[in-house]
């Protein structure tokens, strides 16, 4: 008996197994449809520019879900792709082209910018601390919205490097070669010269602050050195006038020569006379004369001058030297000012 007949041929096993693999693949695809189809829907913000809106969506992908706010032709930013699935709770943000007005101190500018936040914007344009610049009209973390006004300082640092020149300094010093009251120059002054470096903080163009960061001598300069005489000019020349009574009375002013005296004071306790001669101890007087002691080498004893301020005195006593004169005040006391530079008249030279 031929059973050939009853036997499926290989062409029919294999088409057979087929038909079975394609009905798993539809039962496949039709399970992931229902699926994704049937989901939980997820909440999901959308914001766009400044307004914001929360949805409960089914769809599967961000891209499917923004095309219900905005044509996705338009010009935009985003924070996430189209082709990444939504999550529950997730915020999208899209941004649109806007128009900023820009103020940085008295300056005020438009700028256009794709930015979703003031922090995205300012590092776009590089209006960042480091570069200088201060935000002062919102949080960085702010979202930017159309016609937004963004205020900043700009604040910069320089170097200012002043030259400054002091006057030399004037130092006297007496030379005794010199004629008293005269002057020479020993040496000419120069001046110091300093450089001081600052730091200078201005804001919008202002100076605000100057800070001393370093301070130097470039040139120490000299001081101008005078000399100031201190030598007593020689007497001039006078005639010698001949030797009188010590009773005689005082002769006629009649001036023999000039000569410039330093003149002190001196006084006693117990007053009785000078070289010898009684005088006056109430008065202090001689013959109505103011009493003197001199270097009789320039000054004899008896010699009779007229002292500017205190009228005529008269040489009897000796203790000083050179062009100095000391005045006889009895128990007066001594004048507050101690010491005096008079130019005496010379009236008789000697007794």
């Amino acid at each position: 008996m031929n059973n050939q007949g009853n036997v499926p041929s290989k062409k029919t096993s294999v088409l057979y197994h087929h038909r079975y693999a394609l009905r798993a693949l539809i039962l496949v695809g039709l399970l992931v449809v229902a699926l994704v189809g049937f989901s939980t829907p997820k909440a999901v913000t959308v914001r766009v520019n400044e307004q914001v809106q929360t949805t409960h969506t089914s769809k599967a992908y961000v891209g499917q879900l923004i095309s219900e706010f905005i044509n996705p032709n338009t010009e935009m930013i985003m924070n996430y792709n189209s082709n990444e699935p939504l999550v529950d709770e997730m915020e999208i943000v899209i941004s649109t082209p806007k128009t900023l007005n820009i103020v940085i101190g008295d300056v005020e500018r438009t700028v256009k910018t794709n930015a979703l936040q003031v922090q995205d914007f300012l590092f776009e344009q590089e209006l960042t601390e480091q570069k200088g610049y201060t935000l002062l009209s919102t949080q960085p973390t702010a979202y930017l919205a159309e016609g937004m006004k963004l205020t900043f300082d700009y604040t910069t640092y320089t170097e200012d490097v002043v030259i400054e020149e002091i006057a030399p300094v004037v130092e006297y010093r007496e030379d005794e070669t010199l004629v008293a009251g005269s002057e020479e120059i020993e040496q000419e002054g120069q001046a110091t010269i300093i450089e001081r470096t600052y730091t200078v903080r201005q804001v919008n163009d202002e100076i605000v602050e100057r800070t001393l960061v370093e301070e130097k001598v470039v040139d120490q300069g000299q001081p101008t050195i005078i000399r100031l005489g201190t030598k007593a000019p020689e007497a001039e020349p006078v005639a010698v006038a001949s030797r009188v009574a010590v009773e005689a009375e005082p002769i006629a002013p009649t001036v023999l020569g000039t000569i410039p005296m330093k003149m002190t004071f001196y006084g006693c306790q117990s007053c009785g006379s000078a070289s010898g001669i009684p005088v006056d101890s109430d008065t202090k007087m001689y013959q109505g004369m103011r009493i003197l002691s001199a270097d009789w080498s320039v000054l004899p004893a008896g010699s009779i001058v007229n002292v500017p301020g205190w009228g005529q005195a008269i040489v009897l006593d000796t203790g000083v030297s050179g062009n100095h004169i000391d005045m006889f005040i009895g128990k007066d006391p001594v004048p507050s000012h101690g010491v005096e530079y008079p130019t005496i008249e010379i009236i008789r030279l000697g007794w």
